[in-house]
C-alpha cells in the first residue's frame, strides 16, 4: 500500500492540488513570491503532489518556513498544517528535524 493510497490522502489531494495552483498562480502574477513562506508552503505541497520529488525540497521548505516566520509562526501555522494529510505528517516531521526547535519524536 502506498502512501497516496490512503483515503485521507486521496480526499485531501485535490484540495492540495487547488491551493498549489493558487500559490503558483499568484507567484506568476508577481513574477515572485511574496517571502520564504509563501515559497515554503508551495514546496511543500508540491512535494506532496509529486511534482518535488526530492525530499531535499522538503528540508527546505521547513528553513523557509523557519527564517520567514520562525517556528510557530512558519514551521507551525495551521495554514502549512491545514492541507497536509496525516499519512505525509511523520516524513515532513522527519525531515524538518533540528530546523529550529523541531523535533522529531
Amino acid at each position: 500500500m502506498s502512501i497516496t493510497s490512503c483515503t485521507t490522502c486521496q480526499q485531501s489531494m485535490w484540495n492540495i492540488e487547488h491551493e498549489h495552483r493558487a500559490i503558483q498562480e499568484l507567484v506568476a502574477q508577481r513574477g515572485q513570491y511574496r517571502n520564504g513562506y509563501e515559497e515554503g508552503r508551495q514546496l511543500l505541497l508540491a512535494y506532496i503532489l509529486g511534482k518535488q520529488p526530492n525530499s531535499d525540497a522538503l528540508k527546505k521548505a521547513g528553513y523557509l518556513l523557519y527564517n520567514c516566520s520562525g517556528y510557530e509562526g512558519g514551521m507551525q501555522d495551521p495554514l502549512v498544517w491545514e492541507f497536509i494529510p496525516k499519512c505525509y505528517r511523520n516524513k515532513i516531521s522527519l525531515h524538518w528535524n533540528g530546523i529550529g526547535g523541531w523535533s522529531h519524536k
